[in-house]
């Protein structure tokens, strides 16, 4: 099934939303939004999306990262969607980011938060590649990293492995 995910911004906020077709009759159809990013204090430019199917199911998934412009330590909010049916869900990223903004209310993105974390999916698992211990984030003593697959009750932790900082060829050159 196609699928289509458009960013646009409206005022000081900015928006992600997937459209699905709906099929009405042989040959034509009527493109259904599902909003995923209702309105991110964070400009699109530091905004991916990537398609992967860590569901199982054979169709691509939503994986986006959202960049804080205004923090530090390559913070960023991460979140998957995925598509069940005709029905979009938030299956990762249970947290909220919020961002005191100059005028109204506090902006909010619905996500994980992350800093200097590599991200991904491979071969149906979700990973993260974190730093851990240290003195601070840009020096860690080690990385984690985290291999998760999608059941029907949610996300499994496969494996996890401690690496040096340097040495992993599994994820150098990313």
């Amino acid at each position: 099934m196609p699928q289509i995910v458009v960013g646009w911004h409206f005022r000081d906020r900015y928006a992600v939303t997937l459209w699905n077709p709906e099929r009405r009759t042989a040959g034509s159809a009527l493109w259904v939004p599902h909003p995923l990013i209702r309105a991110s204090p964070f400009p699109l430019g530091g905004t991916s999306v990537r398609l992967a199917d860590v569901t199982g199911d054979g169709h691509d998934d939503v994986l986006i990262t959202i960049a804080c412009n205004l923090c530090n330590h390559g913070t960023e909010v991460v979140s998957v969607y995925a598509t069940f049916g005709d029905k979009v869900r938030h299956i990762y990223g249970d947290s909220y980011f919020a961002v005191e903004k100059e005028r109204g209310p506090p902006a909010r993105v619905h996500g994980r938060v992350i800093g200097e974390t590599s991200w991904g999916a491979r071969g149906g698992l979700l990973w993260f590649d974190e730093p851990r211990g240290g003195e601070s984030v840009c020096c860690p003593a080690f990385r984690l990293q985290t291999f998760m697959r999608w059941t029907t009750h949610g996300w499994r932790v496969v494996a996890r492995r401690r690496v040096s900082p340097n040495d992993d060829p599994m994820f150098n050159g990313r």
